[in-house]
């Protein structure tokens, strides 16, 4: 029996988009593409097409998705083995699901397009002639008849399938995943997840960015990733104060399909950021400092070009792919850990109970040891000095004019506390991580070390305090509060 080659991607065909208007026909619908960041298309082009290549030949196209098995992702996973083969030479066999769960499960399930892989039996290493190279078989599924239980195969197989072979059906939670967020989200958020959906030049904010791989409101800790329960809230709830709606009327498995598409978007992004991340010296940027200090352009060019061709660089390059790789599994594998998840050691301050907490904290949030004025003003007004001052990047060069920016260089202004709007959640909890962890890709710093755990609920209790003049909110004199730690989100 041929020994299973475990494959580190497999392809599924993506869900064609709907026509906008049945009317109009498919045919004039244009097609979905993954554009680059500007950090790649402003390398020299031999670079900037090794980048591209790369990110392509792990994660395909919108119509041609890839399942990179080496990232943290559920792309909808069923194991059988076979009953009965087909014959030698034919597509089709019938099966049986391993998990009596995952029968009654995909009974409702088009599997249609899903990815195949043999784990066992004599067509596990499958090749086929592509280019003039023999190159491993990219089983499909073409056709799924649940109450037959048979499975027809997009490659006609050598070898009949003998019973008991096993295999595995993969990334039809990811179809499901990407038809909904071409019909909810593609809008605002884009094909890519960068944001720029035929929708978002009239939002202010600006959706999210997914291709940073950096979410602002998370409960993990501040160098970790977003976890899956925080990407599922958040569709799920919406954000106060923007355009980010609520998806609550979503079946929880169509909310579960579109978090683990939005990650892989933001894991594919963030795949291209990190290979990205040794190539500077090959930007435009970077030959435009040269220019400057009187090198010939052409010079240069000619220089990384040839830099770029040598066997010495697509070594390394391939070395970048294999650590990206290595990277994406352990950031975001780590954000679902239950120690990455922020708790309070210990249950809220009553606001009530002891009614100096308050006053402690407005007297925290005005000292230089917390400098929360600074951005947020005296009041609260998001109307600090930092506001008018001209920031610098994390390179040390400073933004073209006053204001604070984040990770993606957009200006921001620091939350107005007396509207009581909290775009990461109004739970005391919610407030607390901000405070513990600071909010990913802004200025907003993390407090877990300058201040003690007392400290940061005297402050929790002073910003909820803001729009009620310093006062607790009416509601938190009814409700109840937490006294340990395992009810402090309560």
């Amino acid at each position: 029996m041929a020994r299973a080659t475990i494959p580190v991607r497999v392809r599924w065909l993506a869900t064609a988009a709907l026509c906008a208007v049945a009317a109009s026909g498919c045919g004039k619908t244009p097609e979905a593409v993954f554009v680059s960041s500007k950090r790649t298309t402003d390398m020299i082009r031999p670079v900037q097409s090794r980048v591209e290549q790369a990110v392509a030949e792990n994660f395909g196209t919108p119509q041609n998705l890839y399942a990179s098995l080496r990232l943290p992702i559920d792309y909808g996973t069923a194991e059988g083995v076979v009953k009965e083969g087909g014959g030698a030479g034919s597509n089709h066999f019938t099966y049986e699901w391993t998990k009596p769960e995952t029968a009654e499960q995909l009974k409702k399930v088009d599997l249609t397009g899903a990815a195949f892989v043999w784990d066992s039996g004599p067509n596990t290493n499958v090749t086929i002639t592509r280019q003039r190279k023999d190159v491993p078989a990219e089983f499909q599924v073409i056709g799924y008849h649940p109450t037959e239980q048979s499975i027809e195969l997009s490659i006609n197989v050598p070898d009949n399938p003998e019973p008991g072979d096993k295999f595995r059906v993969i990334g039809f939670g990811m179809q499901s995943g990407r038809r909904l967020y071409m019909q909810h989200c593609m809008h605002c958020h884009g094909v890519s997840g960068d944001g720029n959906g035929p929708t978002a030049r009239y939002l202010n904010p600006l959706p999210r960015d997914y291709r940073l791989g950096v979410f602002k409101f998370t409960s993990t800790s501040s160098r970790d990733k977003v976890s899956r329960e925080d990407l599922h809230r958040i569709i799920r709830n919406g954000i106060p104060g923007t355009y980010m709606p609520s998806f609550l009327l979503l079946k929880d498995e169509e909310l579960k399909a579109i978090t683990e598409y939005v990650r892989w978007l933001a894991q594919r992004g963030e795949f291209e950021s990190r290979l990205n991340a040794g190539l500077k010296d090959y930007s435009k940027p970077a030959i435009d400092e040269r220019e400057k200090k009187g090198e010939s352009r052409a010079d240069v060019e000619k220089e990384l070009t040839k830099a770029a061709t040598s066997k010495e660089f697509i070594a390394e390059f391939d070395e970048s792919i294999e650590s990206a790789f290595a990277g994406l599994s352990r950031d975001w594998g780590r954000a679902d850990e239950a120690s990455s998840v922020i708790h309070p050691k210990s249950g809220r301050i009553d606001p009530v109970a002891d009614a100096a907490s308050i006053e402690r904290g407005r007297k925290l949030y005005l000292s230089d040891k917390t400098k929360c004025a600074s951005c947020h003003g005296l009041g609260g007004r998001g109307d600090g000095p930092q506001t008018t001052d001209v920031q610098k990047r994390s390179d040390g060069s400073e933004y073209d004019k006053p204001g604070l920016f984040d990770a993606w260089d957009k200006e921001i202004k620091p939350r107005d506390l007396t509207q009581g709007i909290y775009r990461g959640g109004r739970r005391p909890i919610d407030v607390y991580r901000r405070v513990y962890a600071g909010i990913k890709g802004t200025p907003m710093p993390s407090f877990n070390t300058a201040l003690k755990e007392n400290e940061i609920w005297d402050i929790v209790n002073y910003v909820l305090s803001v729009p009620y003049n310093g006062k607790a909110p009416p509601a938190l004199k009814e409700a109840p509060v937490a006294t340990t730690a395992s009810t402090a989100e309560e």
